[in-house]
């Protein structure tokens, strides 16, 4: 794994909550365990653009949980042929269907070698 993606996915992890309450929105955002955190360079992540890279975080670091049981992600919804919209993933949490929405609220930095990386993004599970 290259440089950059490493520091983007340390970037990714580090990334505190938006909100930790109900105050600000009725969607929980998702909680993922801190033993998840580590990526060895035999991670590959074919997607280059930031969002689609975030898109990949999240989806690895949840499919090393225990209790997750991956569905699928990035399914399509079509009407016809034209696509109205997309689920980001469909997975159980500890036997609960879960339905995953990252959500394109990101911002980067700038590091010590002029490089863009993640600072921070949003994820939000919402329960069926």
């Amino acid at each position: 794994m290259d440089l950059i993606t490493k520091l983007r996915y340390q970037g990714y992890v580090a990334t505190p909550p938006l909100w930790k309450n109900k105050d600000v929105s009725a969607f929980s955002q998702i909680q993922l365990n801190d033993d998840y955190n580590d990526i060895d360079d035999s991670a590959m992540f074919k997607n280059k653009r930031l969002g689609k890279l975030v898109e990949e975080f999240v989806f690895h670091q949840l499919k090393q949980n225990l209790s997750v049981n991956w569905i699928c992600d990035n399914l399509q919804i079509q009407n016809g042929k034209q696509t109205i919209g997309e689920i980001d993933a469909l997975f159980y949490l500890d036997e609960q269907p879960k339905r995953l929405v990252v959500l394109g609220v990101g911002y980067i930095g700038i590091n010590e070698m002029k490089s863009k990386i993640l600072c921070g993004y949003l994820f939000v599970v919402c329960s069926f």
